[in-house]
């Protein structure tokens, strides 16, 4: 439960900055092509860690996508739910209100476990072996989603010797302000 929600939590975190990013810098095509740019890789990567066949596929991919939908629109009510929840403690609110916007926020937050719904249904179409290879596959996926977004442009990962993400910036800045 604790990796579905860091999992939930990096994805919103991703997808809130992709859509901030371009909303704010009038760069929206280059967020929506980003967007469906990792989609596609997705697919892709799924399609291949599954194995699965034309006709697996052509019946799967229509399942899974609405399983997606429901994820992103339960992550969109847990998301405003905290957001009310959060305005409601800043400005003050009684106990009373506090418990009920505290339920609906945890309400939201169970919601947003659509693999665990949908996992009857994957298994209608697909051999066990290939449900647990999707599984497996969304979460190496994520991984390597992480990972790049950790390489900075330069290819270095952060925290390597050579980039600004290694937390020694002033240390570094000293020693050229010394040469």
């Amino acid at each position: 439960m604790r990796n579905l929600f860091r999992a939930i939590f990096v994805s919103v975190l991703m997808a809130v900055s992709v859509a901030a990013f371009g909303q704010n810098n009038g760069m929206g095509d280059f967020a929506r092509q980003w967007q469906e740019r990792i989609e596609s890789e997705k697919i892709a990567f799924l399609t291949n860690e599954m194995s699965l066949t034309p006709k697996e596929a052509q019946t799967f991919w229509p399942i899974y996508n609405q399983a997606q939908k429901e994820q992103r629109e339960a992550i969109e009510a847990s998301m405003k739910a905290f957001g009310e929840l959060d305005k409601a403690i800043r400005d003050g609110k009684t106990g009373k209100e506090i418990n009920t916007l505290l339920e609906k926020y945890t309400r939201a937050i169970d919601s947003q476990d659509v693999s665990s719904r949908y996992l009857k249904e994957y298994l209608k179409i697909l051999p066990a072996e290939k449900v647990a290879k999707l599984f497996l596959g969304e979460e190496r996926f994520r991984q390597s989603q992480i990972n790049r977004l950790r390489q900075p442009m330069g290819g270095q990962p952060m925290g390597q010797p050579g980039n600004f993400g290694n937390g020694n910036r002033r240390q570094q800045q000293k020693s050229d302000s010394n040469k």
